[in-house]
Order: structure tokens, then C-alpha cells, then sequence
């Protein structure tokens, strides 16, 4: 898994690349006691007023450079969001878009991976 993501309160000066590093090895820490890991982390630390980026979502830049530095089969790929962003992202990228609600449950994902 790759996780891939907009984090515009650095680019706000909400919180630091620092803190989001942090935040990205705890949530790390936490998956690996179930057994899951989480390959990398991309993101975008601009914030949209700050001008247009080639890595914000919804442009495909951190979807691109994913796929290409672990090889991956983007028709084979799926990328989860919850925005019309990330789905437009994925497109872009030609990977698999699955929408789910905000905060929803990621087991539905399964079945939508499925078919």
C-alpha cells in the first residue's frame, strides 16, 4: 500500500513536513501490529492559493512517480478516496477509482475491488 495525499496545512503553516513525517510513522507503527505496512508516503505540502502544483491532487504527479518507482500495473491498481479529486487522480493516472464516504469504512472497499 501507498498512500497518497494533499496536506495543505503545511503550506498554511498549520503544522511542519516534521510533524506530518511523524504522523506518517505513527500511523505506520500502528498498522504493522496487524500486519500491514505501508510501502511510502506522498504528499503535496502546498496549499491551492499558493499557486498551482503539478503534485496537488487532483493531478496525477504522486500517483505517477508511485508507479513508477515500485513498477507498478496501474490497470491492475485501485486508488482510494473521498473526494472527486483523488477519483479524478487515479483516472488521470489510469488506475482503478474507488469513492468512499469520508471517515468510511475501508472493509467495503473489498467487494467494489471484486467485481
Amino acid at each position: 500500500m501507498i498512500v497518497i495525499s494533499n496536506q495543505a496545512g503545511i503550506g498554511k503553516g498549520l503544522y511542519t513536513k516534521q510533524e506530518a513525517d511523524y504522523l506518517h510513522l505513527h500511523i505506520s507503527r500502528n498498522l504493522s501490529l496487524n500486519g500491514i505496512t505501508i510501502a511510502e508516503y506522498y504528499y503535496c505540502p502546498h496549499h491551492p492559493t499558493t499557486g498551482k502544483c503539478i503534485c496537488r491532487k487532483p493531478d496525477s504527479l504522486l500517483l505517477e512517480k508511485a508507479i513508477a518507482r515500485f513498477n507498478i500495473d496501474a490497470s491492475r491498481s485501485f486508488f482510494i478516496g473521498d473526494a472527486e479529486r483523488d477519483i479524478e487522480a487515479g483516472h488521470k493516472a489510469g488506475v482503478n477509482a474507488i469513492k468512499i464516504e469520508p471517515n468510511g469504512d475501508l472493509r467495503s472497499v473489498e467487494l467494489k475491488m471484486k467485481n
